[in-house]
């Protein structure tokens, strides 16, 4: 899950601002390619990771629970499985 975080951060940004842009009476950019184009001038390639850390402390948590989770789930239908179907051992 951090490394789908990561991989599309860049992508997420640029959409953030161009959503953004419709609330200014000023429309700083005219569509994806300036966007990326003006962000990547005047700010370097660090501006496209904005916001990367509170983005991974929300989604690692997340996605070791679901593991653990599911982890759990898959336990329990196997031992219900090789039981034979009759009983749930918790």
């Amino acid at each position: 899950a951090t490394i789908a975080t990561f991989l599309t951060q860049p992508v997420d940004v640029v959409k953030t601002r161009l959503m953004t842009q419709a609330a200014s009476s000023e429309a700083p950019y005219t569509g994806i390619v300036d966007c990326v184009n003006s962000m990547l001038r005047t700010e370097g390639i660090r501006s496209f990771f904005r916001g990367l850390l509170p983005r991974l402390l929300y989604v690692a948590p997340f996605a070791a629970v679901q593991f653990a989770v599911n982890e759990q789930i898959r336990s329990l239908l196997l031992s219900f499985r090789e039981s034979g179907g009759n009983k749930m051992e918790l």
